[in-house]
């Protein structure tokens, strides 16, 4: 029997690679504070102004003051420091720093905490969406603020991919176990990054195909949006003549290279089963994974959960999302493997 197996973002974190979404908007305030505290743009007025592309920062009050409240903040909003929208008319003595987001998209996703996961993210996109119908002038800037907050991620992962991390060789057999001499292994990377390619052999008919694209390769780009047409709204954006509210749309992406199409030809090819190692198979990529799951000749699907600690686990959460992808709910209890034939990943 064939083997699809999904690799997602808990694959590189298995391997140690700093590419979840927290490490990324760690990172990206982080280095922001550190722009702010070594700015020279300082004058004997205690006046200063920081401004980029994603906020504006106006302060009138000591240096000593501003570094110290800057410094005393370790986590990525920190900036919660800094009260916002700025004061319009203050005493000429009146000591007071404020910021001001240019990028709306960052500090909505900035300021919710719970946001964990790449899904997360794309469905936080998907309900900003919606909040545009109606407003032509809302979904201009929502998309052109998911396209810089995009272009920052690419930036911050192209620098992590310097790594090359080890093959784990746990993984290694779990992944070619029990294949028979016939049997082909397709690889469905969601990821943009490199670690998969030290599992890729030839010689054990593997094929991989990076859906959602690649670091660095403009005939692979990469996808980053939202993947359920089966959503209730979904219609109402299809409906709507402008095609801003379709851009980021997974579905319309696949449509820029063969990814899709050959992914289809190898399900069609002969039975296969489905291992899940590192992705979470949260609604943002329903559209697909339905396509997998539902498809005639899918015959099991595996789970390698995460392992927090001694006790807690990931299973059952993979275990509701991936349910989510099913719209026939007895068959995900007929081939969905339940957690004790099941093993952690990491």
């Amino acid at each position: 029997m064939n083997r699809v197996i999904l690799i997602g973002n808990g694959f590189d974190l298995a391997h140690d690679m700093k590419t979840s979404y927290q490490h990324f908007i760690t990172s990206f305030w982080q280095k922001k504070k550190e722009n702010i505290l070594s700015s020279t743009d300082w004058n004997n007025m205690h006046v200063f102004t920081y401004e980029d592309e994603y906020f504006e920062i106006k302060s009138r009050e000591p240096r000593s003051s501003l570094l110290r409240k800057l410094s005393n903040y370790s986590k990525f909003n920190w900036y919660d420091c800094l009260p916002s929208p700025y004061i319009k008319s203050v005493p000429d003595n009146s000591i007071y720093t404020e910021l001001v987001f240019k990028n709306n998209f960052l500090k909505r996703i900035s300021n919710k905490q719970a946001l964990k996961d790449w899904v997360d993210i794309e469905i936080e996109y998907y309900s900003a969406l919606l909040e545009c119908i109606d407003n032509d002038e809302a979904i201009l800037k929502l998309n052109e603020d998911f396209r810089t907050i995009k272009i920052a991620l690419l930036k911050y992962l192209s620098e992590e991919c310097e790594k090359n991390p080890p093959q784990n060789d746990f993984i290694w057999n779990n992944m070619f176990a029990s294949l028979e001499e016939k049997d082909l292994v397709l690889f469905l990377n969601f990821n943009y990054t490199r670690t998969l390619n030290s599992y890729t052999y030839e010689t054990r008919g593997t094929q991989t195909i990076n859906i959602h694209g690649e670091l660095n390769k403009p005939d692979n780009p990469i996808i980053f949006g939202y993947g359920d047409e089966m959503d209730d709204s979904y219609s109402k954006l299809e409906k709507i003549n402008n095609s801003g509210f379709l851009e980021y749309i997974k579905s319309i992406r696949y449509s820029l290279t063969t990814n899709y199409q050959d992914m289809l030809s190898f399900l069609e090819s002969d039975d296969f089963e489905v291992y899940i190692m590192g992705l979470s198979c949260g609604l943002s990529d329903k559209t697909l994974l339905n396509t997998i799951f539902e498809h005639q000749k899918c015959k099991s699907i595996r789970i390698f959960y995460h392992q927090k600690d001694s006790v807690n686990d990931n299973y059952l959460e993979t275990y509701i999302n991936i349910s989510r992808n099913f719209n026939n709910k007895k068959l995900l209890r007929s081939i969905v493997f339940p957690k004790p034939k099941c093993v952690a990943l990491s």
